[in-house]
């Protein structure tokens, strides 16, 4: 199982304002929190809702050389336009960055695809068209297909596609949860070789004890055959579920990952 830290995001206000204010030692402070925390992969966005592009663009190639400055991690560069993925893309010089995200939009997969050739990315592949997030199954498998053809006529693996089925918040569907988890299998045996990631805090939105919610839907996902989760790396409850869930399922040698855990958090009390 890979995790994906998700701090580093321009929606969060600290985040804006640190990119803003170009604050080096705050971002410092959360790109190693989540690296010592056990992310495998750092997301980067820096979409702080400047409506020009060119402006994000120079935003994200400042945070994503700040970022690898200080982790060995991959960087997963996260953004919905072309020129601000370029932008973080070409600043990633320590190991294989991934992509987030690529859709079944015809112009998505037409920006997306060369970058992807270029370096080698990992793709986190959003199961969703032009249209928007499709309602029912079989609109989003239908998405996913899309991807999968256009991926591999490109000549890249399809295991470097990992398709996010998109999570909706349970308060305003009560299948959203179950609709994801048959889909995690369903992804998997349609399209052999590709891989699942999800995020998980739509689930809860709108809820009580939201944290709970979370952990509980990170565990049934990971148990449905999850790849990748975009999680808070940092927050002791999830990553101990996290650890323990991948424990649970074998892929955790003598569950060395799930005590080491235990253990730095015991250390960090």
């Amino acid at each position: 199982m890979i995790v994906i830290g998700e701090k580093i995001n321009g929606t969060r206000r600290l985040i804006a304002e640190a990119i803003n204010n170009r604050d080096r030692d705050f971002i410092v402070s959360v790109v190693r929190a989540q690296d010592l925390s056990g992310a495998d992969v750092i997301d980067v966005n820096a979409s702080t809702g400047k409506p020009d592009m060119a402006e994000e663009a120079g935003d994200m190639e400042w945070l994503a050389a700040l970022v690898q400055e200080n982790t060995e991690k991959p960087l997963a560069v996260d953004s919905d336009n072309p020129e601000v993925l370029v932008a973080g893309l070409k600043r990633t010089n320590r190991a294989v960055p991934w992509i987030n995200s690529i859709s079944a939009e015809p112009d998505r997969i037409r920006e997306v695809l060369p970058l992807a050739k270029k370096y080698g990315s990992p793709m986190i592949a959003l199961c969703m068209d032009e249209n928007g997030i499709p309602e029912d199954r079989e609109g989003r498998v239908n998405a996913a297909g899309i991807i999968f053809r256009a991926v591999t006529e490109a000549g890249i693996g399809p295991d470097r596609i990992y398709f996010d089925p998109l999570v909706k918040p349970l308060c305003t569907d009560i299948h959203a949860g179950s609709t994801v988890l048959g889909l995690i299998r369903e992804l998997k045996e349609t399209f052999p070789g590709t891989r699942t990631a999800i995020g998980l805090s739509n689930i809860s939105f709108g809820l009580p004890m939201r944290g709970l919610v979370n952990n509980s839907f990170m565990t049934l996902c990971i148990g449905a055959g999850l790849d990748a989760a975009i999680i808070d790396p940092t927050n002791p409850s999830t990553i101990m579920a996290f650890r323990a869930a991948d424990a649970l399922l074998g892929n955790d040698r003598f569950c060395k990952n799930y005590i080491r855990e235990f253990r730095r958090g015991q250390t960090d009390k």
